[in-house]
Order: structure tokens, then sequence, then C-alpha cells
């Protein structure tokens, strides 16, 4: 499943969780954007049991764009208690965000 939060949310979600977060910072009229969102659908069913992804559009939250240096779209946070283990800037396929997940020790469903 894929959450869209905001920036009331999104300290709880993604900061506090101790499941790690994969934040998708997406523009909606961005193509690339509207690309990656199939491929984080299909990771969200391979990996739902063990990782939060999260949509965090980039117009409605300026406060957090600029507390994370967010200054293209899409950018990808992988995130675990609140520190940042991987970003992901541009467009990326989904072999090359599982293999960073795997790398970081996130697995697929069992």
């Amino acid at each position: 499943m894929i959450e869209t939060v905001q920036g009331d949310n999104f300290w709880e979600k993604a900061k506090k969780s101790k499941t790690p977060a994969l934040v998708s910072f997406h523009a909606q009229w961005s193509g690339p954007c509207k690309v990656l969102d199939s491929i984080l659908k299909s990771i969200a069913q391979s990996y739902n049991e063990n990782l939060k992804i999260l949509k965090l559009n980039i117009e409605d939250n300026p406060d957090i764009i600029e507390e994370y240096h967010i200054k293209a779209y899409p950018t990808l946070l992988l995130m675990r208690d609140g520190r940042i283990l991987e970003r992901i800037i541009g467009l990326s396929d989904q072999q090359e965000i599982e293999s960073i997940l795997n790398k970081n020790n996130i697995k697929k469903n069992s």
C-alpha cells in the first residue's frame, strides 16, 4: 500500500516509524513521477510487510522539501528511525530500487 502523507503526519509516518519508509517526493504534473508511481505500486506488493511507502506532494509541503534539500523530482528517501539511509534522485527502475532495499536489509515478503 502506498500512503499519501502531508506535513502534519509526515513526522509520525516517516521519522518516528520503526518500519523502514520509502518516501517519494513527487509532483503530480511530472511525467517521471507518474512512471515511478507504477513502480512503487509493484514494490509495495512485494515489500508491504517490511516497508512503508509514502508519497509526499512537493507543492503542498514546501517546509519539508526545504528541510530535506529536495531539488529534483522524483526523489526517494529511504528512512529508518528518522535517519536517511539512502537518497535516490530521479527516475529509477524497480531493479535498482530493490537493490537498494536489499542492501539495507529490507527483504521482500516471505
